[in-house]
């Protein structure tokens, strides 16, 4: 299925993609897509875990984006986690959420570990994510924002924070 099951068109636009390339957040994020949707609304926090870096990969875990625009600076844009594309192609036009349950699996942080996990079937796949990446110059919108939202992961949850947009 294509077209995410989450109720946000995400346009992000940051120097970073903020899927948590470069922290140990994955390990957490790949056990995360598994977890029941009442285990989502609190992730685990700080470097092995929900982060500044890292919250985006938690929301699309957590099924709550549809599509993602990914818009950056000139040269930025390079810290896309290949873990989360389908076989690791980050230019395949698609965010593929998944997740490795089984026992044995060689998920300790190390990026060996990393590599390996990509290559293997995963246990859990969630519905593939439209994504797109375009520079801050390029990007031009088609229409107007219905929303603007500002997150800070540790102040609230991702959840807790749509839910307050949509009381407003």
């Amino acid at each position: 299925m294509v077209g995410g099951s989450g109720p946000i068109e995400l346009v992000h636009v940051d120097g970073h993609a903020d899927l948590g390339m470069g922290d140990l957040s994955w390990v957490d994020v790949i056990r995360h897509v598994a977890k029941p949707l009442a285990d989502l609304h609190h992730p685990k926090r700080a470097t092995e875990g929900m982060n500044l870096g890292s919250w985006l990969a938690y929301a699309l875990a957590a099924e709550l984006v549809s599509d993602l625009t990914y818009v950056y600076p000139a040269a930025h844009g390079d810290d896309l986690p290949p873990l989360y594309f389908p076989g690791g192609d980050r230019e395949a036009g698609y965010i593929e959420m998944k997740a490795y349950t089984r026992a044995g699996l060689p998920m300790n942080g190390s990026v060996a570990d990393y590599h390996e996990l990509y290559t293997l079937a995963p246990d859990v796949t969630l519905p593939l994510v439209p994504f797109r990446m375009i520079t801050l110059d390029d990007y031009a919108l088609a229409a107007p924002f219905s929303a603007g939202l500002l997150l800070y992961p540790y102040q609230q949850d991702v959840r807790g924070a749509l839910e307050k947009q949509e009381s407003c």
